[in-house]
């Protein structure tokens, strides 16, 4: 246990909350039994979550063995069921896939932003991923394989093999469950856990080593590179109006190991996340620095990059807005950007919240919705007087480019809710029962 010791007290503080994700499968039982032994000494917060996937027979079966080691450690225990191939069919993703996707929201949700998820992905694991990686093609990065600490995902067993993990099981008189699916060649991952990593074994039967070694070297010059870019990006990036200007000319000069990583650090720092941000887009901006002034390019969902002059511009898309009042009606009403819902309620059903607001509709003749106007005044939701829209704007920290593309729902004429930022005190809630008018929004965004 002193390895797993280490990097305990190497990536987690004392009094953290840890999720562990527990199938009941040998990894996750063994994480699960290693993370309760450091419980007390360092006060942690452990949680665990199972998601049901409804795809075998034995899944009932993992999940009762799942209660029942919870219960009898006193460890709270997160459940959820999910229809994992009907979602795969309208994903139009593989069954593998769509589990992983299915796992890893669950997870997050349950974590939330201030909690570690503990997954038990050892040895074994990371060599079938690098290998994944080098048949499906993949750079420096990708051949760093997985790290013990990503983000949120705490991985303490990457150094076990599973071989050391049942061996521990057994001495130790841990039971678990087994996932037979595992032993048949039905996705990428099982082929070369059953036959390739086999095979290279008896080429190497250190293969296993090998590759971590690999990856650790990859893991060294990836975190020296990005070192390197992000002081780069530092000294070239000027920000100006929610748009990112480049000096060609200087991103010319850089290395292409830097530039590129100066130019992904640059697209996850403009849109906030390096979610789905790969190569390709990279490639898309690195062509912009040859092209004439005037040429662009969109990436992922609509960010547009343009050559202009001497600057390679980053700024958000120009959607169309709506200056003109659209009438708004019962049921549901499309909008550039997503639905906004309406109904007769005669209770609250949810709580108020950014997306969705209550009003009281006696005499009210009609909804509608627009954009800003030059003018534009909100009253206050205490009623102790107006706002201007420009300054509640400014207020909440709402980028020039973007307070266009701001519903406003107004009722009579007047604003009703800046959507997604503020309730007006216009028509709110008395102490009368209802009926209540319930509207509520769904806005579309490229980062789901």
């Amino acid at each position: 246990m002193g390895d797993f010791e280490k990097k305990i007290q190497a990536h987690i503080e004392p009094g953290a909350r840890l999720i562990v994700a527990l199938s009941g499968g040998p990894d996750s039982v063994c994480l699960f039994h290693h993370l309760l032994a450091f419980r007390e000494a360092l006060d942690l917060d452990i949680e665990a979550c199972h998601l049901h996937h409804g795809l075998r027979e034995e899944a009932q079966g993992d999940l009762d063995f799942v209660k029942n080691l919870c219960q009898a450690h006193q460890v709270p225990l997160h459940i959820r069921r999910e229809d994992v191939l009907a979602y795969s069919q309208a994903q139009g993703l593989s069954v593998e896939e769509a589990g992983r996707v299915l796992r890893y929201q669950f997870f997050y949700q349950v974590a939330g932003p201030g909690a570690y998820i503990a997954l038990g992905h050892h040895l074994d694991d990371q060599a079938e991923t690098l290998l994944i990686r080098l048949i499906r093609g993949t750079g420096l990065q990708g051949l760093g394989g997985m790290r013990v600490l990503e983000g949120q995902l705490f991985r303490p067993l990457l150094d076990w093999t599973k071989e050391e993990i049942l061996a521990w099981l057994e001495k130790e008189g841990h039971g678990y469950r087994i996932d037979k699916t595992n032993l048949e060649p039905l996705y990428l991952r099982n082929q070369i856990r059953l036959d390739l990593l086999p095979q290279l074994e008896a080429l190497n039967p250190q293969i296993k080593y090998a590759l971590r070694s690999l990856g650790h070297q990859a893991q060294e010059a990836e975190d020296y590179l990005k070192a390197q870019a992000a002081r780069v990006l530092e000294d070239l990036l000027q920000e100006e109006e929610g748009t990112y200007r480049l000096p060609i000319k200087d991103l010319k000069a850089l290395d292409g190991a830097i530039l590129s990583r100066v130019l992904y650090g640059a697209l996850a720092s403009f849109l906030g996340t390096s979610r789905d941000l790969g190569s390709q887009a990279v490639g898309q901006l690195r062509d912009l620095l040859d092209q004439e002034s005037g040429k662009g390019v969109q990436v992922l969902g609509g960010t547009e990059v343009r050559r202009s002059f001497d600057f390679l511009i980053l700024e958000r898309p120009k959607k169309a807005v709506f200056q003109e009042e659209t009438p708004l009606s019962l049921g549901d009403n499309v909008f550039l950007g997503g639905h906004i819902h309406i109904k007769r309620v005669k209770e609250i059903e949810e709580p108020p919240s950014p997306w969705t607001i209550y009003l009281d509709p006696e005499g009210l003749k009609t909804l509608s919705l627009r954009s800003r106007q030059s003018g534009d005044r909100v009253l206050m939701f205490d009623g102790s007087g107006h706002k201007k829209l420009k300054d509640l704007f400014i207020e909440k920290k709402v980028d020039k480019t973007l307070r266009d593309q701001v519903p406003l729902v107004l009722a009579d004429g007047v604003i009703l809710w800046v959507v997604g930022l503020y309730r007006s005190g216009y028509r709110k809630l008395g102490s009368q029962e209802g009926p209540w008018l319930k509207i509520s929004v769904e806005v579309q965004t490229n980062d789901t």
